[in-house]
């Protein structure tokens, strides 16, 4: 078992690279004593893997792909990358807090991390504000609407992969209906939690001092301090797609400010931090070819 306090998980890819920047250069700020965990997305991390070092972040890819595919063929028909964010319930820790990677970390987060798992399964920061089970009414479905799967507090011991397997395929034609067949992990995992009957509250249940409210579309209030949820009067910790309006469906946030200035800060972080290139063979002996040195 890994021996850290409890640690942000996030996946990630070359794809998504400034967003990551962003995400990392905001949690360093203003989270700097969180460990951090980054799921590869896809295979392609060469450019992710220059901010491991800037931002000291381990990997974790030792996961069992082919059980992930196993569950996408069975859902979808097919792989489906996008599931291997369940990866994080096989990481070796007491507990996690799971973050999209489009997102800005605003705040301390330790009192959510700090935050026990002793009498329930999986706290949540918040409701999708989009996705419903808009028709189900025979009693199996608990939720009327999904939990957003872009922030969690979970462990290993809430969905060994198999139980998130067997609760799918044990309702599968039900399961359909729910998800419509999106190609995402929150309609299956809010499935899997209903079917198999999981303990789940969000933050504010759980009694944390930080607002549960993360989705960049707020009307938040603007302090000295920071951003404040003007329902609650609590400090915002987190801004979901802030400024990112990468989704054709998700315009551009209005704090899109806040994504630009964590960017840049990043970026300058890491061409004061980059790390040399390793030298090779050919590097080393190439020059003494043409040396003109007697030496």
């Amino acid at each position: 078992m890994m021996t850290l306090n409890t640690p942000v998980v996030f996946c990630a890819s070359d794809q998504l690279f400034d967003q990551t920047v962003a995400f990392l250069e905001s949690a360093r700020q203003n989270s700097p004593e969180i460990p951090l965990i980054c799921i590869p997305y896809t295979n392609g991390i060469d450019k992710i893997d220059i901010l491991s070092e800037i931002y000291d972040f381990q990997y974790y890819d030792t996961y069992d792909i082919r059980a992930l595919q196993n569950i996408s063929r069975i859902v979808y028909g097919a792989a489906n990358d996008r599931l291997r964010k369940l990866a994080c319930f096989t990481i070796e820790v007491d507990k996690f807090l799971f973050l999209d990677v489009n997102t800005i970390v605003l705040r301390d987060l330790r009192p959510w991390t700090d935050t026990p798992l002793d009498r329930v399964d999986l706290i949540f920061s918040e409701m999708s504000p989009g996705e419903s089970y808009h028709d189900l009414h025979d009693g199996l479905i608990r939720r009327s609407k999904e939990f957003s799967t872009g922030c969690f507090l979970a462990s290993r011991k809430t969905f060994p992969l198999e139980m998130i397997v067997h609760a799918v395929l044990a309702e599968l034609f039900l399961y359909k209906r729910v998800a419509k067949l999106s190609n995402d992990d929150q309609p299956l995992l809010n499935f899997a939690c209903d079917v198999a009957g999981k303990r789940t509250i969000d933050f504010d249940e759980a009694g944390t001092p930080l607002s549960t409210r993360t989705w960049y579309g707020f009307d938040y209030a603007e302090t000295a301090e920071g951003l404040v949820d003007p329902a609650t009067n609590k400090p915002v910790a987190l801004l979901h797609f802030a400024g990112c309006g990468s989704v054709e469906t998700i315009p551009p946030g209005p704090r899109r400010d806040l994504y630009r200035r964590y960017l840049a800060d990043g970026h300058a972080r890491i061409a004061r931090e980059r790390p040399a290139a390793k030298a090779t063979v050919l590097d080393r002996f190439v020059p003494r070819l043409f040396s003109t040195s007697d030496d």
